[in-house]
C-alpha cells in the first residue's frame, strides 16, 4: 500500500492554503507521530496494521462532511457549561484533524487487543491488519466502564418516554436493530465514544449531567439532532454506519467466517 511511502511527501506538502491535499496531508502527518509515540504503544503494531490505520485516515479525509446545524441543537441548551460542552463537541464532529485521530486511536486499540490475545486467529488478524468485530465492541464497551457509564442495552422499539429514561442511563447499545441494518447496533455506542469526553471537561468531568439533560425533554431534542437525524453526517447514523464504519472499519466477525460490520 501506497500511505507509508507516501506519507514523507504528502507531510512536505503542506501550505498555508487548505485544500483536500493539505488536509490530507497534515492528517497523515498527525497520524503518524501518534503512531509513532510512546505513549499509545501502536509502534509495536505490524507495518501492515499500521498501514491500515493511516489509510483509514486518507479515506476519512476524502469524504465530503455535510455542515451540521449547531444553533438547532444548542438553542435546547441553558446550561451555560453543557451549552459550550455540546457545542465544542459539534464543532469537532466537523473537524477531519479530530475525526481521523479518533479512528485511528479505536483502531489502533483494537489491533493492540488482537494482538495481545490468546488467540492465534485474532494475532494474525493484528499482523495483517485486520480489524476484529467483536474486539472493537470489546473497546468501546471498556472505554464506556472506565468513565463509569453503564452500558444501556435496547431490545425493542420504545415510545419517546421509555426511550429518554435508557438514554438517562448511560451509554446505548441498540439491539433494536439488527447488525445489517442501516442503522446498527453499536452506531450510537461510537458516537458517544467520540464526543462525550469533550462534554464532560466542560462540566467538571460530571457525565451523570450530561446524561441527566439527555434524559429531559430539551435533551430528547438535542439527542434527536445530534444523534439520531437524517442529516447526512455524524448525528446520522445511517450516514455514519454506511459512510464510515461499514467500508473503513471492515470488520469480520471470526466465529462466523462471515462479513459484518462494527455497527
Amino acid at each position: 500500500m501506497r500511505v507509508l511511502a507516501l506519507l514523507s511527501f504528502l507531510c512536505g506538502s503542506v501550505s498555508i492554503c487548505y485544500s483536500q491535499e493539505n488536509v490530507t496531508a497534515e492528517c497523515l502527518e498527525k497520524i503518524t507521530k501518534i503512531i509513532s509515540s510512546d505513549e499509545y504503544k501502536f509502534y509495536k503494531l505490524s507495518d501492515s496494521a499500521k498501514n491500515k490505520i493511516l489509510q483509514t485516515t486518507e479515506d476519512v479525509t476524502n469524504l465530503n462532511f455535510p455542515k451540521i446545524n449547531k444553533d438547532g441543537i444548542l438553542n435546547n441548551i441553558s446550561d451555560d457549561n453543557l451549552r459550550r460542552g455540546f457545542s465544542k463537541a459539534l464543532n469537532a464532529m466537523e473537524d477531519f484533524f479530530f475525526i481521523t485521530e479518533y479512528f485511528a486511536k479505536l483502531e489502533g486499540d483494537t489491533l493492540l487487543k488482537q494482538k495481545r490475545s490468546t488467540k492465534a486467529v485474532l494475532k494474525e488478524m493484528a499482523e495483517d491488519g485486520r480489524l476484529d468485530h467483536d474486539s472493537m465492541v470489546s473497546v468501546l464497551k471498556k472505554r464506556m466502564k472506565d468513565r463509569g457509564l453503564k452500558l444501556v442495552k435496547i431490545n425493542d422499539a420504545l415510545d419517546e418516554s421509555e426511550f429518554q429514561k435508557k438514554i438517562a442511563k448511560g451509554a446505548i447499545i441498540d439491539f433494536g436493530f439488527s447488525a445489517s441494518s442501516s442503522h446498527g447496533i453499536y452506531t450510537h455506542l461510537v458516537q458517544q465514544d467520540m464526543i462525550y469526553d469533550i462534554i464532560a471537561k466542560e462540566v467538571d468531568g460530571d457525565y451523570n449531567k450530561i446524561l441527566k439533560f439527555l434524559g429531559s425533554s430539551k435533551g430528547l431534542n438535542v439527542w434527536n439532532k445530534m444523534f439520531d437525524s437524517f442529516s447526512s453526517n455524524l448525528t446520522e447514523p445511517e450516514w455514519f454506519k454506511d459512510t464510515i464504519l461499514r467500508p473503513f472499519l471492515n470488520l469480520t466477525i471470526v466465529v462466523k467466517k462471515t462479513n459484518n460490520h462494527i455497527a
